[in-house]
């Protein structure tokens, strides 16, 4: 099962809206994910919750950027969306933040899943 914890606060409150409908996280060195089930946590408190596990839509591999070379601006719009983010420019913003100026540059996972959740939220880890 793929494990994401979301750190920021605000995304957390856009998943709980249903404005968040993937994850993007940096896609490890000799990833294969073996299930299609996502679970999403958050920190709190000292602890890992769980905020609930998932059936994954979609799994992407993209190498150099969040949405393939080419794309539009709506496309890179779509994908911050998607992400919880207003615009793309605020997600361009937080991902240089925590992942460095050239974040475009490095490998991604995009996951998007249906928001149909299997357990509850709240759950420790």
């Amino acid at each position: 099962m793929l494990r994401v914890k979301l750190l920021e606060p605000s995304l957390l409150e856009a998943l709980n809206v249903g404005k968040k409908t993937q994850v993007t996280f940096p896609w490890p060195e000799n990833f294969a994910n073996k299930s299609n089930e996502i679970a999403i946590y958050y920190p709190d408190e000292g602890t890992d919750k769980i905020l609930g596990i998932a059936k994954i839509k979609s799994l992407l591999k993209i190498k150099g950027g969040v949405i393939p070379t080419g794309s539009s601006y709506e496309d890179a719009e779509t994908w911050a969306q998607a992400e919880g983010f207003g615009s793309f420019w605020e997600a361009d913003r937080w991902f240089s933040k925590k992942y460095g100026d050239h974040w475009q540059e490095s490998t991604w996972g995009i996951v998007q899943y249906k928001w149909e959740w299997i357990n509850g939220k709240g759950v420790e880890l």
